[in-house]
């Protein structure tokens, strides 16, 4: 969500790389090097695994609910306040617990700005996902945020760390 805030944001062609980095995951399969994760949290469960320091009641905060549509490489985010569209090619690489000094699954994503026609307009049933998620979003810095996302229609939710550069985490990350 770092391109929310930027002047960039309506330009065509910037690029946004980023990592996003669960907070609370377990494993629910691993057999053979093949492992799946949930990422699902207890919305009950007051335990976020960052720096007790950090005090999300002090940090500006933003609520946004989104449908999101993707299309092989092709993601829209459409604001469903103002009906805003922003359509990115994406590309993702995932970093295993075991590769990263922070022991959490980790994505990396490279996000292009490309033009709104790029995503076809088809019914709901042939995207790869279409959905609509709403986001708490926490802006730590230019640079970093802490997302909590929930499904409203399964009321599920997910936690997790938006940042351009793994290390900026290592203030707010108990490792």
């Amino acid at each position: 969500m770092l391109w929310l805030y930027t002047k960039l944001n309506t330009k065509l062609n910037t690029n946004f790389d980023f990592y996003q980095v669960f907070v609370d995951s377990k494993i629910v399969y691993n057999q053979d090097n093949n492992i799946i994760y949930s990422f699902e949290v207890d919305k009950n469960d007051p335990n976020i695994i960052f720096n007790k320091s950090l005090d999300l009641n002090k940090i500006k905060c933003k609520d946004i609910c989104f449908d999101i549509k993707i299309k092989d490489q092709i993601i829209s985010y459409t604001n469903d306040k103002t009906n805003e569209k922003s359509v990115f090619s994406s590309k993702m690489n995932f970093i295993e617990q075991s590769d990263n000094k922070y022991k959490l699954p980790i994505f990396f994503f490279s996000y292009k700005k490309v033009n709104k026609n790029r995503m076809p307009n088809l019914t709901n049933t042939n995207y790869n996902l279409s959905t609509k998620l709403f986001f708490k979003i926490y802006k730590i810095n230019d640079n970093i945020q802490y997302i909590i996302e929930t499904n409203p229609l399964t009321n599920i939710q997910k936690k997790y760390w938006i940042t351009t550069e793994l290390n900026l985490l290592n203030n707010y990350l108990n490792i």
